[in-house]
């Protein structure tokens, strides 16, 4: 009976809305967010033994919606996991990925048999930060070609790098120059960096979703590193915020990054946009916005500790627990 309950009130309360597509979303999104919206400032009442919300009553909603439902605490001791450990499963990665490294560098998707997207640059990454730690030596000479061949797609801009994804090479190949400095000659460095000075415009799709965040990101370690001019990389970033980046996070109290590129809607990479902005202020970002992105994302953050399980994984983030 009183699932019953819950169901027809939801029922009335989905029937209540006329839902009409807007722009690009679709009637499931404007949907999705028209009952949210009204379940945000309805007040919590109660059918015997079973809380509901009523759309009929008003008021100020709570600062977080609590159900007064917790687990038994246990005694519980932290993992302290060694350091070593990450990078134990990074170079069984780079070790699976290398067998599938062509003559020229890249990283052959074995089901599309082609390049994919960043998994070169990737790739090089992870392989300049083990052998930087003094770990898997013998990968170095992959993880250079990679490198060389990731830079060169960088240098060639948007159309060299496979299916448009330069937005993730920004961050990626510009940190991997730091990784692979004191490992490569001075010539090649050098090579490197004058390929990744390629203006940004030329080198992004133009995605406005969490694509945009790693553009942001990569922009302020290219200006730290010398590879852009730091006015250019702030006024980039400072417009990426103010105009479309600002309006993802959901506000108070859940400050979560809602992508809003998907159908049916999802937060499923919630953790992409708002982790390259966290990224950004770790790294020291200083334009105007810098404290206003801290606080949201921070404010993000603790937030889905909420809804972490003693795992680690999240239901906010899905699929990108395991890969961000």
């Amino acid at each position: 009976m009183k699932i019953v309950v819950v169901l027809l009130c939801v029922a009335t309360l989905i029937r209540s809305e006329k839902i009409e597509k807007s722009g690009t979303d679709s009637p499931f999104r404007a949907g999705q967010l028209r009952i949210f919206k009204r379940l945000r400032g309805a007040k919590k009442v109660s059918v015997p033994g079973f809380p509901i919300f009523s759309q009929h009553l008003t008021g100020a909603a709570p600062p977080v919606i609590r159900t007064e439902y917790h687990l038994t605490a246990r005694p519980w001791q932290p993992l302290n996991i060694e350091p070593s450990k990450y990078l134990d499963v990074i170079e069984g990665l780079c070790r699976f990925s290398v067998q599938l490294q062509d003559a020229g560098g890249a990283i052959i998707d074995p089901f599309l048999k082609r390049e994919h997207q960043y998994a070169t640059p990737y790739f090089a990454y992870a392989v300049g930060t083990l052998t930087a730690a003094g770990r898997a030596r013998d990968l170095l000479p992959s993880g250079v070609k990679a490198m060389e061949h990731s830079t060169a797609n960088f240098a060639g801009g948007r159309d060299a790098i496979p299916d448009q994804h330069g937005e993730f090479f920004i961050p990626a190949l510009t940190e991997g120059v730091e990784l692979y400095a004191k490992q490569v000659s001075a010539e090649t460095l050098t090579r490197w960096r004058e390929r990744l000075k390629r203006p940004w415009r030329e080198i992004v799709r133009g995605s406005l979703n969490n694509w945009e965040t790693y553009k942001m990101k990569g922009e302020w370690l290219r200006s730290t590193a010398g590879l852009a001019p730091r006015e250019d990389a702030i006024a980039a970033i400072e417009e990426a915020w103010k105009i479309r980046q600002r309006d993802h996070f959901t506000g108070d109290p859940w400050w979560l990054y809602h992508d809003r590129s998907s159908d049916p809607d999802t937060l499923s990479v919630e953790a992409v946009g708002r982790g390259n902005l966290l990224a950004l202020v770790h790294f020291g970002y200083d334009g105007p916005s810098a404290e206003q992105i801290r606080s949201a994302v921070e404010a993000g953050t603790r937030f889905t500790l909420l809804l972490q399980d003693p795992s680690g994984q999240a239901p906010a983030n899905g699929r990108t627990d395991d890969h961000v």
